[in-house]
């Protein structure tokens, strides 16, 4: 999730609102994960607010 977090925001950065449709396939994956019993909700949650502020961080450091 920390992966799919960093790259819809990096996206959002680089290519405005149209790029939120990158979000769904990286909330399909948060809810595979959840399905599969592999992660709790809160593990989903944090992965993806730390690869959102990664991706974040890194533009805005760039």
């Amino acid at each position: 999730m920390s992966v799919a977090g960093g790259t819809v925001m990096v996206l959002c950065l680089a290519f405005g609102q149209a790029a939120l449709l990158a979000a769904l396939p990286a909330a399909a994956v948060g809810w595979s994960r959840l399905v599969l019993r592999a992660h709790t909700p809160a593990q989903v949650a944090a992965g993806t607010a730390l690869g959102a502020v990664t991706g974040l961080t890194f533009a805005l450091l760039r």
